[in-house]
């Protein structure tokens, strides 16, 4: 039987065994591929220290922080603050105590979102609603107390009459 791509274990010619002589039916005679052109690399690849995109090491001028500081352990403690000013201000809303735990939700959950903003993150839902709430509770608490206040006012004045 003719075997079309040659005997593996023919050499080519050229001293590499293992590789398959074309054909002469496909071949074409005198014809070889150009290599490929190189080209210059831009210029920035060339400073020293420098290290492309998946090579296993970042560009010397990279951010880190400072020693001491994992922002991962102060994301979490931010998470749990924001929960905790969360249930502060729902929870004194809720138990009648807004006139205290509103403003108090309000500027903790403030003092929060601007943290994770400092960092670079966008600030947990929980620092955001404590924040929500925390002006809904001072709105709604100081509006009460003061629609409350002019009712008595009006009745004592309707009183004194």
């Amino acid at each position: 039987m003719n075997n079309p791509y040659g005997n593996l274990n023919q050499g080519s010619g050229n001293g590499q065994p293992g590789y398959p002589q074309p054909t002469p039916q496909y071949a074409q005679p005198g014809y070889s591929y150009p290599p490929p052109p190189r080209q210059a690399p831009p210029p920035h690849y060339e400073q020293p220290g420098y290290v492309s995109y998946g090579q296993g090491a970042a560009p010397p001028n990279a951010y880190h922080p400072a020693p001491g500081v994992h922002q991962a352990n102060e994301l979490s403690k931010l998470a749990d603050d924001s929960q905790l000013w969360l249930m502060v201000a729902a929870g004194g809303f809720w138990f009648g105590f807004g006139f205290i735990t509103g403003p108090l939700g309000w500027y903790f959950g403030s003092q929060i979102r601007g943290k994770y903003r400092a960092l670079g993150h966008h600030p947990c839902s929980s620092a955001n609603w404590a924040w929500g709430i925390g002006i809904a509770t001072t709105l709604i608490t100081y509006l009460g107390i003061m629609f409350v206040a002019g009712l008595l006012m009006m009745a004592l004045g309707f009183l004194a009459v």
